[in-house]
């Protein structure tokens, strides 16, 4: 399994559509910085199908895109290649890096470019015997932005059925497990937003409430998009986007598998 450490030093404003900010609390912000990839795996041979250079080195697939006007777009993605290589998982891995790769090297014409790049880092978690859950950042910026973009994207795979899950797919009553999940996850949301709405006071904003992060809910309107199931949990990250200034956060919602037992499928309690 791929390790990650969390370091507190990336944070970010919220997508111009919430119409505010979350700021910073504690060690919230995060970046990943993983360790050593799988050794199980060809992460070379999955970069250069990628249209990449693997760095032996700093292990990572990289891609330097450069226009006429000689602007440059450094592209760097750390991913595990034993998945993006499993009959399982590799599909949808295959895909959303391909995907990665092909939408930063678009090449501009436009004079007003300057020079920018997009990182991308993941966390893998394990719940024995079957799911897996990776987790992607892709931090990205052009020269002409005051602050950077992060985008978080997650995937959770059951291995003894080969397939993806959505969120519902872990649950017995599928969507409408939803709502009950909501309810599950306002104290710890509510707890985060303490400090943020302390901040949006002093600023003569409104606060913010945990019913805003809610299945649909004007900070979520996706449903928790972004999920991972670890050995004894289930997180819900939020937002999905995030942009801005240092000072911002993001809401992580960890919810114990045990006071979902009787919500989840067998297999995956």
């Amino acid at each position: 399994m791929s390790e990650t450490i969390l370091l507190p030093v990336f944070v970010a404003r919220l997508p111009p559509r919430a119409g505010s900010f979350l700021r910073w609390s504690g060690a919230l912000a995060a970046v990943f910085v993983p360790h050593c990839p799988s050794a199980s795996a060809a992460p070379a041979d999955v970069c250069a199908q990628l249209g990449g250079n693997w760095s032996v080195g700093e292990q990572f697939c990289g891609k330097v895109v450069v226009n006429a006007n000689q602007t440059k777009t450094v592209l760097e993605a750390r991913y595990p290649a034993d998945l993006v290589e499993s009959g399982a998982s590799g599909s949808a891995l295959q895909k959303y890096l391909k995907d990665f790769i092909a939408r930063f090297s678009k090449v501009t014409d436009d004079p007003r470019a300057t020079d920018g790049g997009a990182t991308l880092r993941y966390r893998q978690f394990e719940h024995p015997p079957a799911l897996t859950s990776v987790l992607f950042s892709n931090i990205y910026y052009t020269g002409n932005a005051k602050y950077p973009v992060e985008e978080l994207t997650s995937f959770t795979f059951d291995a003894a059925k080969g397939r993806a899950l959505a969120l519902p797919d872990l649950f017995q009553s599928g969507e409408r497990a939803l709502s009950d999940l909501a309810r599950l996850a306002r104290p710890t949301v509510q707890s985060q937003l303490e400090p943020v709405n302390e901040v949006r006071a002093g600023e003569n904003q409104p606060p913010l409430r945990a019913e805003d992060f809610d299945p649909g809910g004007l900070l979520n309107p996706g449903s928790y998009p972004v999920f991972v199931v670890s050995a004894d949990e289930l997180v819900l990250y939020m937002p999905q986007v995030r942009s801005g200034e240092p000072g911002s956060a993001m809401i992580e919602a960890h919810i114990p598998l045990s006071s979902l037992r009787d919500m989840l499928r067998p297999e995956y309690r």
